[in-house]
């Protein structure tokens, strides 16, 4: 069984499997602005993906629909991560904005 353990996150530390997953990719996007939405299109048939903004000093909003990252989306509280698998999706973006100018967000996903 292959596994993933995130570092640097001030949430509870975990496992995650990556059995049957292939080419991990990392990203990691400059969020220059506050309150202002970016976009990450995830590699195509991407079914498994972490974020968290690098220093965890702001929130971190996202959203699937562009335009809702100000408006209808999840709020990950500061020093926390987030994650989604079993993605059944052949293309997925997300849309987000931090409350905080000068981020980065560490993705990292595979397929």
């Amino acid at each position: 069984m292959s596994a993933f353990t995130p570092s640097g996150s001030g949430g509870v530390p975990i496992t995650t499997t990556t059995e049957g997953l292939t080419s991990p990719t990392i990203s990691n996007e400059v969020i220059t602005l506050a309150n202002t939405e970016y976009t990450y299109p995830f590699p195509t048939d991407t079914k498994k993906f972490l974020i968290k903004l690098r220093d965890g000093l702001a929130d971190l909003k996202m959203a699937y629909i562009s335009g809702d990252s100000g408006l209808l989306y999840i709020t990950i509280p500061r020093g926390n991560f987030y994650m989604e698998d079993e993605i059944q999706a052949s293309s997925l973006t997300l849309y987000f904005q931090a409350t905080q100018a000068s981020q980065i967000l560490e993705i990292i996903s595979w397929v």
